[in-house]
């Protein structure tokens, strides 16, 4: 805890996509008083589709979780020093 805020790292998420049971490891996931970021970090070359296509599942993924409360996602670019919101 910080504050309002919860971090966890490196967090298990389970959730169905498709009609099949999926696990996924995220990166960060924060949650605030009145919105939960889903942070994917990536070093190296940028790939956007594919990467945003990744935090978008994660997103979906997550959002059942949280009834109510936004599930927002985001690219961290650690080489670019660049955040990316992901829509």
């Amino acid at each position: 805890f910080v504050g309002d805020f919860m971090a966890h790292r490196e967090i298990d998420v389970a959730g169905r996509v498709d009609g099949r049971m999926t696990l996924r490891r995220l990166d960060r996931l924060v949650i605030t008083p009145d919105v939960v970021w889903v942070i994917d970090f990536k070093t190296g070359q940028e790939h956007p589709h594919s990467h945003h296509q990744q935090v978008a599942g994660y997103v979906n993924l997550t959002r059942p979780l949280f009834p109510g409360k936004p599930v927002r996602g985001a690219l961290l670019y650690t080489d670019l020093g660049r955040v990316e919101e992901v829509e």
